[in-house]
């Protein structure tokens, strides 16, 4: 928990190895989809932290309830809910600013995983010119409209979406595309 930040609450998952002599590791940040629950960190542990380079440091965001029943699980500036004292974009900017203290971390190394609720408050972070990643990894989510795409130029996106999924369809993936392709990102869908 960030003592700034009331309610927040993080996982770190230390690397395999320490980076090379002169080097610094990379950093994988993932936001849950769903409820944004740290029933994760288990999968991000065992699963998908693996697959990455053994110096890099993992960290796993929960999603903040500020309410009961709270509809958004992820809010943004533009999607705020009642009783939120800060945006995802905060919370996140100053969770990887924490973990960058004790784990340095190569700025071009440091990726976001993000799926269905956390994709919206996720593309944000991935669009704007001081944002904390230099690529990206978003599965099954809606893709929100009015971002300034200015600085996404050369950023690496991964998409990932089933043509099958009912609840997330997808015509957000082919939009998504479209425009950060467009604006110069190197898309790729999986």
């Amino acid at each position: 928990s960030l003592p700034t930040l009331p309610k927040s609450c993080y996982f770190v998952v230390p690397p395999k190895q320490a980076p090379a002599a002169g080097k610094k590791g990379g950093l994988v940040v993932v936001l849950p989809g769903g409820d944004g629950s740290r029933e994760f960190l288990p999968w991000v542990e065992n699963a998908l932290l693996p697959q990455a380079p053994d110096d890099c440091t993992g960290v796993l965001v929960t999603a903040v309830a500020w309410t009961e029943g709270q509809k958004i699980i992820w809010p943004t500036e533009q999607s705020r809910v009642e009783g939120m004292h800060y945006t995802t974009g905060d919370y996140v900017r100053a969770v990887v600013a924490e973990v960058g203290k004790t784990h340095p971390f190569d700025p071009a190394r440091a990726v976001v995983v993000a799926w269905s609720s956390s994709g919206p408050a996720v593309y944000p972070l991935l669009a704007a010119k001081d944002g904390p990643f230099a690529r990206g990894y978003v599965a099954m989510s809606v893709w929100p409209k009015g971002l300034d795409l200015a600085a996404v130029k050369g950023r690496r996106f991964v998409l990932d979406q089933s043509p099958e999924d009912q609840t997330t369809t997808f015509s957000h993936v082919r939009e998504a595309f479209a425009v950060l392709t467009k604006a110069g990102a190197v898309v790729r869908i999986s």
